[in-house]
């Protein structure tokens, strides 16, 4: 009995050791988007950033410090959680409504330095907003008819 429990003992540690190179890895591929995006050469601006970032990994990856779960619950966890939440955006539709909305309406926004009158600039945007409907309603129409070719395909 005394030797099953030595066993559970050392397969908790091996678990505990498992789990903690598993965060490493994490925060290693997090490390490696950061540096690679461009994002720390904004960063690096900042008065001894090297310094700084040199005593982080240092702590981080010495083995008796609780710093790769602190990392990995306080910051990892959090931005893959917004990333999920980002990547489950029906984009399609976020393109279309907002970004082709917008490109359509920049000619309104421009109209006030070239057109004086308000009834003029009222009729040009009402114009521009029956070009976006029907704009809109052909390329969903045509998403429409290639929707129904597919019928068969389930995209989880």
């Amino acid at each position: 009995e005394h030797e099953h429990e030595h066993e559970h003992h050392e397969n908790e540690e091996h678990r505990k050791i498992d789990w903690e190179i598993l965060q490493l890895w994490a925060l290693y591929a997090f490390h490696t988007l950061y540096t690679s995006s461009g994002v720390e050469w904004w960063i690096s601006i900042i008065p001894f950033y090297y310094y700084l970032k040199m005593i982080l990994i240092s702590i981080t990856v010495w083995p008796s410090t609780k710093f790769p779960a602190f990392w990995f619950e306080t910051f990892l966890i959090p931005i893959m959680r917004k990333a999920h939440v980002v990547l489950n955006v029906n984009w399609k539709d976020y393109i279309m409504n907002k970004v082709v909305k917008e490109l359509y309406e920049l000619p309104n926004h421009m109209l006030g330095l070239l057109i004086v009158s308000e009834e003029e600039a009222m009729a040009v945007r009402k114009l521009r907003e029956e070009q976006l409907v029907q704009a809109l309603e052909k390329k969903y129409d045509a998403d429409a008819d290639d929707d129904d070719d597919d019928d068969d395909v389930v995209v989880n």
